[in-house]
């Protein structure tokens, strides 16, 4: 008697299931999918007990007529493909036939469709897998879905659930990522009777985006678009702002279907490598239209890991998009409802002095015209350019430094409306200095408030533009040393050093081999400040030594600039002229980003005239 044997489909469906239906929230995935391949532009998803009690999707899409009814709960049967060469040409969200026998052989369902051209519908009950009646019934058009007592069948799955709030946390990212996919579909999710989440179907991720993370954080996201090699990339992204300490919040899809793929992810955080701090990421929704042909779905039955052809040039054009969104606003924190210390707002009002909260918020230009709040997550506004001014800086000559001498640049041109426009360069060129405030901070007068400068974090970031471009060049020179240093590394960084000292020449480290863990360093590049130059030979090696990491050239490059930025910028306790302070600024303002150090801290903040009139009650 043979011991190989073929399961029955009731059995075959269980272990299919396991793979494409691993919790409520994959089933509900696999039934938004569904609704939008058959065209539906209205959703509801409702939720009890996080989905495990109870599933119901609603749609308006095409329907199905009782024969298509029935055979949508077999194995393999389906109406996006008919060939293996179809598998060449993806273009719906579904494709294998997987996902109602799945659902189906772990719950009991309830379907009811009809499509818009019929007078009656179809009512279909399955449990287990098994169909248990097929009969007539009245219904709106479209189709919708109910699913209960998900994995009454298998203990040992449901056991392993998470709780109730959790799956249903796992069910709303679904949800809510589909509808970043498809903005022109109005979706809604109920949970326990509440609604959860609800799209506009306007066709504006924008929108969704404000109905996702809230309209403050969707007001200061940044656009991007490219069209190059047939590929057009479009979405948006937060500037410095707004951050948080996972890359969950980075959202990528692929023709219309949300994956999840490395190298895109990458692209999108080496763009904002010095805008935001280190260990932390932004959020964004970044929408690929790619040939279908370059891409394979075929991968998984989740269909969210995928192979894409030309990774490397698709990510190129995404680090292009991103940054040029990123660096071409004028980005400055602008310090809203500034709380006075406890013990100061105690004392004024023991004074018989009321301390009041701020105004409203004011509103500034953004980069389409329209008008964005400042919001209040780090209190960050993005300011467009050109930037309308309605009334002109004070003069100069009026300011503190007036005898020594202020920041001497020529007015800017002034509109017939009597607006001041200026550029980024102009507005940061256009500020004048006002004092020092230890230990680092240059205060500045401009033309929507006081600026506060922070002149080590401006100078590294000045410096790590110039130090990044010499090493990415290859041509830095070397500054040899007066005194050779005896530098005692350890076996790890000796044998790292020894084996990479062509790249280290190149970066202008002169390092000599003087046996055993010993090396004599004889030259660093020029502009290292005398004290420094063994902190930034460590810190370069550091990043060879780094294990189970392959570290491309232009990332280390990027670290040692940024070591030899640090190190030799203006230090903190430094007292600077206006002169020099305006010279500062100067250079700044020619910066590829002015807007942060290479650790991603702002270099610039502005409290507004509007926070200062408040606070003085002029307001």
């Amino acid at each position: 008697m043979p011991r190989i044997t073929i399961l029955d489909e009731a059995t075959a469906n269980r272990i299919a299931a396991g793979e494409v239906v691993e919790r409520p929230a994959s089933a509900v995935k696999e039934l938004l999918e569904n609704s939008l391949d058959a065209g539906a532009d209205k959703i509801d998803v409702e939720i009890t007990g996080g989905g495990l009690k109870s599933i119901t999707v609603v749609d308006n899409g095409c329907g199905m007529d009782v024969e298509d009814a029935k055979l949508a709960f077999l194995r393999h049967a389906t109406s996006k493909i008919l060939y293996a060469q179809d598998l060449e040409n993806i273009q719906s969200l579904g494709f294998r036939g997987e996902a109602l026998p799945s659902i189906a052989a772990v719950s009991r369902v309830i379907m009811k469709t009809r499509p818009p051209e019929s007078f009656s519908g179809t009512a279909l009950e399955m449990q287990g897998g098994h169909l248990l009646s097929v009969i007539p019934a009245g219904c709106p058009a479209g189709t919708s879905i109910q699913v209960t007592d998900l994995f009454y069948n298998t203990p040992a799955r449901r056991k392993h659930m998470k709780s109730v709030s959790t799956e249903a946390g796992l069910v709303s990212d679904v949800v809510t990522r589909t509808a970043m996919s498809r903005p022109s579909a109005g979706i809604r999710l109920f949970n326990n009777g509440r609604l959860a989440f609800q799209s506009d179907g306007s066709g504006r991720l924008l929108n969704v985006l404000a109905s996702v993370y809230g309209p403050e954080i969707a007001g200061m996201m940044l656009p991007f678009y490219l069209e190059q090699d047939g590929i057009t990339i479009d979405g948006f992204i937060t500037g410095p702002g707004v951050h948080r300490s996972s890359r969950r919040h980075i959202n990528i899809f692929v023709n219309g279907r949300y994956i999840r793929n490395y190298i895109i992810v990458s692209a999108i955080t080496e763009a904002c490598q010095t805008i935001i701090p280190q260990g932390r990421f932004p959020l964004a929704a970044i929408s690929l239209m790619l040939n279908p042909e370059t891409v394979d779905v075929n991968i998984h039955p989740s269909k969210m890991e995928i192979k894409i052809t030309g990774e490397q040039n698709i990510y190129r054009l995404i680090k292009s998009a991103v940054q040029k969104a990123l660096f071409t606003p004028v980005i400055i924190p602008v310090e809203k409802n500034l709380e006075l210390p406890p013990a100061m707002s105690g004392t004024l009002e023991g004074k018989g002095l009321r301390v009041s909260p701020a105004g409203e918020e004011d509103r500034l230009c953004s980069p389409n015209g329209s008008s964005k709040l400042i919001l209040n997550e780090e209190k960050f506004a993005y300011v467009g350019t050109p930037i309308p001014v309605q009334s002109p800086s004070p003069d100069p000559l009026f300011s503190v430094f007036s005898a020594g001498g202020g920041n001497s640049s020529p007015p800017l041109e002034t509109t017939e409306a009597g607006n001041t426009e200026c550029s980024r360069e102009d507005l940061i060129i256009s500020l004048y200095p006002i004092g020092f405030l230890p230990p680092t901070y240059m205060l500045c007068g401009g033309r929507e408030g006081l600026y506060i400068l922070d002149q080590h974090a401006a100078h590294e970031r000045i410096l790590f533009e110039k130090f990044y471009d010499l090493f990415n060049a290859g041509n830095s020179g070397v500054q040899y040393l007066l005194l050779p240093q005896t530098l005692n590394l350890s076996h790890r960084e000796a044998e790292i050093a020894r084996s990479n000292m062509d790249f280290l020449h190149k970066l202008g480290i002169n390092l000599e081999d003087f046996g055993g863990e010993t090396m004599i360093l004889r030259g660093v590049p020029p502009g290292l400040p005398e004290g420094s130059e063994k902190s930034f030979v460590l810190d370069v090696l550091e990043q060879l030594v780094k294990p189970a990491k392959t570290v491309s050239s232009g990332s280390l490059h990027f670290a040692a600039a940024a070591a030899a930025a640090c190190s030799a910028a203006i230090k903190s306790g430094t007292k600077s002229s206006p002169a020099e302070t305006a010279f500062l600024l100067k250079e700044l303002a020619a910066a590829k980003n002015p807007y942060t150090c290479p650790h991603g801290r702002p270099t610039i903040i502005c409290i507004s005239t509007t926070e200062l009139s408040s606070r003085f009650k002029r307001t």
